[in-house]
């Protein structure tokens, strides 16, 4: 399967109190797709406290990683990953829930497609100085070739831009704006370092990951076939028969009797009369 995004970036948002608030899918998701959310909220930290979920599954998504922005501010970014097991079509609504008495938050949702929920490498959170810039940490090991990379990032204020060799995703541009950044199949030998830039100086957070791509195939080798054929060599001696013979399938690599590709022979049990 390819590894691809198929989110248009519009599922993002922004909350004006401390309840929760929601978003809708702009795009079809398929059953095995992952969903990727990077949450910003202040207020009344707790750990892990920022909560994402779609309204057809109605389960929680699973924190990758918090962290605080510029290791002292009341601004905390989380993210978030969920494979759905089933479609969720386009209109699905997906619920944030920012932390207590908070008065900034926002949230920003991509979708990828041929990608799991296993990390190859990571994640890794970075709290820089307040500036214009978050430079987010190198991650170590190296991805994997064909792994999806995901860096989030988040400011206190600014539109934001991602450095090479990140895209940027989806973003959302309010106050405390959120963007999700990606790299589709590592190459396998770069650490993915990346520089994110907002318009304005402020504090700022940022975590970078890697996930295993889904499995595929071995399209190279031809599919079994079950095939019943003659020309087994001749036993050594006869042997007596305890009830009918039953039938066996023995598997082999190779051709017989001519059939090229992996074949099956066939062959009967038999066994010996135990002596009185």
């Amino acid at each position: 399967m390819t590894l691809t995004r198929i989110s248009n970036g519009s599922c993002h948002s922004a909350g004006t109190t401390a309840s929760a608030y929601t978003k809708t899918l702009g795009d079809a998701a398929s059953a095995g797709d992952v969903l990727v959310v990077c949450g910003h909220s202040n207020g009344t930290h707790a750990a892990n406290g920022m909560i994402v979920s779609d309204s057809v599954n109605n389960v929680n998504f699973s924190t990758i990683l918090e962290q605080d922005e510029t290791n002292a501010s009341s601004h905390w970014m989380q993210t978030f990953i969920y494979k759905t097991p089933v479609d969720l079509p386009s209109g699905t609504t997906i619920t944030f829930t920012p932390y207590a008495l908070n008065t900034t938050s926002t949230f920003s949702l991509d979708i990828f497609r041929g990608a799991t929920t296993t990390v190859d490498t990571g994640p890794s959170g970075a709290s820089p100085a307040a500036a214009t810039t978050s430079l987010t940490n190198a991650l170590s090991p190296v991805p994997k070739a064909g792994s999806l990379v995901l860096s989030f990032v988040t400011f206190s204020g600014g539109t934001l831009t991602a450095g090479s060799p990140i895209t940027l995703g989806t973003t959302d541009a309010s106050t405390g704006p959120t963007a999700v950044g990606y790299a589709l199949g590592a190459d396998g030998t770069t650490n993915y370092q990346s520089t994110w830039t907002s318009t304005a100086s402020n504090s700022n957070a940022n975590v970078v990951v890697a996930y295993l791509p889904a499995a595929t195939g071995d399209a190279s080798l031809p599919p079994l076939q079950l095939v019943q054929t003659s020309g087994l060599p001749t036993p050594l001696a006869p042997m007596p028969t305890i009830g009918p013979p039953i039938p066996m399938y023995v598997w082999t690599s190779g051709a017989v009797d001519g059939a090229a590709g992996p074949q099956a022979y066939s062959t009967t049990l038999t066994g010996r009369r135990r002596r009185a």
